[in-house]
């Protein structure tokens, strides 16, 4: 086979073991006769091989050097009966049975080595071609004669001729404007068309060019562009590229210029870099790409849209293997995806406003304020080598930078600096507008951060800071961190706040600081936490995580309504002691009973948990419950609709291990975030005289973020008897004997359809006699009253086979009674004229008669005489 193909069982190879002994035996010869047939048809480039191995030859990666050219090189003179030929190379041809062609010679071989073709047949016959001159449907079949050939001859590999003809289809569909070129002798043209949308895609930059060269002529062109040897008036109003600032996560973005990029994530995203510029900010290297656009608005080269990469900071250090991240916030990330970190590229399956959730794949601790990235990322190619990927990041650049002041001091080169993201409300002693009120009333659980001016340490340690304190930064219970300034290396940890005095804090414990050192304060993150022993938990952020402004019309505030202090409400979880009422009937119980008076009301949506096999007659699952005087004991239903009625369920008594009864809103076992954004309208009319009505779920927040609900809930328990039953969407073309059965979802009612129709169609049983007159037809089911019918009668002719061998033989003739005898009842009465017909021979003293010359009757058909 050629290189590439995989190796598959031929029919040549096992002929010898699929015939018989017997068959052997008799003809020992046909085996081997067979074989050379189908080495005749299974040859590289026969009707079978092509057949057999069609999923081969369209492969890109079959289409080697050495296929596409399909030959080589004499390298020694040979006469008309030798038969081993030795080449240049050997490579790309079949190992066996291959066909090739010196001149106008057809031979084929047995075997091949490096450098030889072993075994060859001379002056054989085969496909030359797939197209005749001037009948291009046609193909060429050769013959030819062993003749004498001088070395550096061509040796031309016929086997390859339909890959060839498959190479020539797939550039005539792929390679426009080259499909009549011809490329370089050494080029792989399997990876060339599988890259090839690059070509297209860079056409017109120097990228272009150089894969062009390469592949027409073997040669790396060098591309002068003129345009950075023009002077051009007013060259900053004219520019046609689009700058983006890029930040390298490997790779050396400098040699992207003349390539194309791309998004890792939607590789329709796409742009040519024309120029490279390097920019410092702070120490650190950034990178302007220059995109090209085009030379119209019309056709722009850019495709896609390529997006700033979102990053967000570590509000609290993460550990390897853990599960939640908490950041600054999560807005602009997918609701789930991949996180890039320096170390880590991490998995999340959700997320809330300031957390990702089920993160894996963290596998080296993530300090805090770690800077965390979104999936958009953006690769190339330095100078086009695929083996040297370069990957960044987008970041972003103010532009059209507009001040709200008429009269701004800003002048034209003058730098800008972002002094904080988003609002600062203040929180004044008196006179607060509404929005003040409401933006500083919140329990906020964020991590701030301020410098020390002063601190003492002893039996009450203090600090005194540099700014003042708002409740909505710091407050008595608060846990906090003690940081060198501007760092991220915490000296003392878990202080909690013992009480605040305007600039100054004091804290629980004692701690140890240098006076040569500049420190700051930072407030530690909140997690909900709880006492009862069977919730579990991840770290989840409590109280308000954020608020913010739309226009000074609403307020939205980011909770995921779970409190700071400590949960103490008990989970509805109950284990089952033993079974109770047992029927005398089934033998089997009606009655779970508990050590203690369960929680649960009637009504209740409970989840049953066995640890080990569950109680016969119950699986593990939601249902519903029905709570007994003395609420030691429950009954089971599967549906609320029938809670009271004797549909109760039956089980067996307990087996081993417990069994657990717990509601099915808690069946989770952890507490889980609620994510809520909840929108507030900034000017609130309390004046109005309708009263409104209130709506069944949440009312409000407290201030702590727990979403608070009020008195009337969504469930709805329905009763009674079915009035009336509306129908929907009825259908057509039912069956009206056996109309569709209806059922309900829930209760015990019958609902029984009413099908009305017209009649379309009548069918009529096959009759054996005639019948003369009908007395009646009637219709019955499908609501038939009103419907009439009237049959239509007539005189048919009817067959009816008797065997005509004689009664002492088995037939039906008697000729001593001189009687017949039919195969099936013939139903004549006397005197009735028929009709005997003899298909074959007659009757001996009968012949064809016509009774009566009636022409209505029976034909009687007899067997042979």
């Amino acid at each position: 086979m050629v290189q590439g193909f995989e190796s598959r069982i031929k029919i040549q190879e096992i002929i010898d073991n699929q015939l018989p002994e017997f068959v052997l035996d008799e003809s020992p010869k046909l085996s081997e006769f067979l074989k050379q047939y189908y080495i005749s048809q299974e040859y590289q480039g026969g009707p079978v091989d092509i057949l057999e191995n069609l999923d081969q030859y369209i492969k890109f990666d079959n289409l080697t050097p050495e296929v596409v050219v399909g030959t080589t090189t004499l390298s020694e003179n040979i006469s008309s009966s030798d038969d081993i030929i030795k080449v240049t190379t050997t490579k790309g041809f079949p190992q066996k049975y291959g066909l090739i062609k010196i001149d106008d010679e057809i031979i084929t071989y047995t075997g091949i080595t490096t450098n030889t073709f072993t075994g060859c047949v001379r002056g054989f016959s085969g496909i030359t071609n797939y197209q005749r001159e001037l009948n291009y449907e046609e193909l060429v079949f050769s013959t030819s004669e062993s003749s004498n050939h001088t070395a550096s001859s061509t040796v031309e590999n016929l086997s390859v001729l339909f890959l060839k003809e498959f190479y020539k289809k797939i550039k005539y569909t792929l390679l426009p404007e080259l499909q009549n070129k011809e490329f370089v002798s050494n080029l792989n043209v399997g990876n060339f068309i599988k890259e090839v949308k690059t070509l297209y895609q860079t056409k017109g930059t120097e990228e272009s060019f150089r894969i062009l060269f390469n592949v027409l002529f073997g040669e790396t062109p060098k591309v002068i562009d003129h345009e950075k040897f023009l002077i051009k008036p007013s060259a900053s109003t004219f520019i046609r590229r689009e700058i983006v600032v890029a930040d390298a996560i490997s790779g050396n973005p400098f040699k992207l210029a003349g390539q194309t990029i791309f998004k890792s994530n939607d590789i329709n995203t796409s742009a040519s870099v024309s120029e490279v510029e390097i920019i410092q900010r702070k120490g650190k290297t950034y990178y302007k790409l220059f995109l090209f656009i085009g030379f119209s608005d019309y056709f722009p080269t850019v495709s896609g849209t390529f997006n700033i990469t979102g990053n967000t900071k570590v509000l609290n250090s993460v550990s390897i293997g853990s599960s939640v991240i908490s950041v600054d916030s999560t807005i602009g990330f997918p609701n789930s995806g991949k996180l890039y970190t320096e170390n880590n590229i991490i998995e999340y399956t959700d997320k809330s406003i300031n957390q990702f959730f089920g993160c894996s794949g963290i596998v080296s601790n993530i300090e805090t304020s770690s800077i965390i990235y979104s999936e958009d990322t953006y690769y190339g190619y330095e100078d086009g080598d695929l083996s040297k990927k370069v990957e960044f990041r987008l970041t972003g650049v103010l532009s059209n930078y507009e001040s709200k002041d008429l009269d701004s001091p800003v002048s034209v080169g003058e730098k800008i600096t972002i002094k904080n993201i988003g609002e600062i409300i203040n929180n004044p002693i008196e006179n607060k507008t509404y929005k003040e009120i409401f933006a500083n009333s919140w329990v906020y659980n964020t991590s701030s951060r301020f410098e020390i001016e002063s601190f003492s340490s002893g039996q009450i340690s203090q600090f005194v800071l540099k700014s003042e304190i708002d409740k909505s930064n710091l407050k008595v219970g608060d846990y906090i961190e003690i940081l060198y300034k501007d760092s991220q290396d915490v000296i003392e940890s878990n202080l909690r706040i013992s009480s605040i005095d305007n600039r100054q804090i004091n804290t629980f414990e004692s701690f140890t600081l240098s006076q040569n050192f500049n420190y700051d304060i930072r407030r530690k993150i909140k997690n909900a936490n709880s006492s009862v022993v069977p919730l579990e938990f991840v770290p989840i952020i409590s109280e308000v995580q954020n608020v913010y402004n739309e226009n000074d019309d609403y307020m939205y505030v980011a909770s995921n309504s779970l409190p700071s202090y400590q949960i103490t409400k008990n989970v509805f979880s109950y284990n089952a002691i033993g079974v109770d009422e047992v029927s005398s009937e089934t033998g089997l119980y009606s009655r779970i009973t508990f050590s203690q008076r369960v929680s649960f009301i009637t009504g209740s949506e409970v989840y049953y948990t066995p640890s080990n096999t569950p109680i016969f007659g119950l699986s593990e699952g939601v249902y519903y419950v029905e709570v007994l005087p003395g609420e030691l004991q429950i009954k089971l239903y599967s549906s609320r609709s029938v809670i009271g009625t004797v549909n109760y369920l039956s089980f067996g008594n307990l087996t081993e291990g417990s069994h657990n009864f717990r509601l099915n809103s808690q069946k989770e076992r952890f507490i889980s975030p609620q994510k809520i954004l909840r929108k507030f309208p900034l000017s609130v009319n309390n004046y109005g005289s309708k009263s409104s009505v209130t709506d069944p779920g949440a009312t409000g927040i407290l201030i702590n973020g727990v979403e608070i609900f009020n008195y009337k809930s969504s469930d709805k328990i329905y009763y009674g008897g079915i009035e009336s039953v509306r129908v929907l969407n009825g259908g057509k073309n039912y069956d009206v004997i056996n109309p569709p059965l209806l059922s309900l979802s829930s209760g015990d009612a019958l609902v029984q359809p009413v099908v009305s129709g017209s009649i379309e169609k009548i069918y009529v049983d096959p009759q054996d006699f005639d019948i003369d007159v009908v007395v009646s037809v009637s219709l019955s089911g499908g609501n038939g009253s009103g419907s009439s019918f009237e049959p239509v009668v007539e005189r048919r002719v009817r067959e009816i086979e008797f065997d005509a061998r004689q009664l002492t033989e088995g037939g039906g003739v008697d000729i001593i009674n001189e009687t017949i005898t039919f195969t099936s009842n013939h139903g004549l009465i006397d005197g009735q004229p028929i009709v005997y017909r003899s298909e074959n021979n007659p009757l001996l003293g009968i012949g064809n008669f016509n009774g009566n010359n009636s022409n209505t009757g029976f034909i009687l058909k007899n067997g042979a005489t």
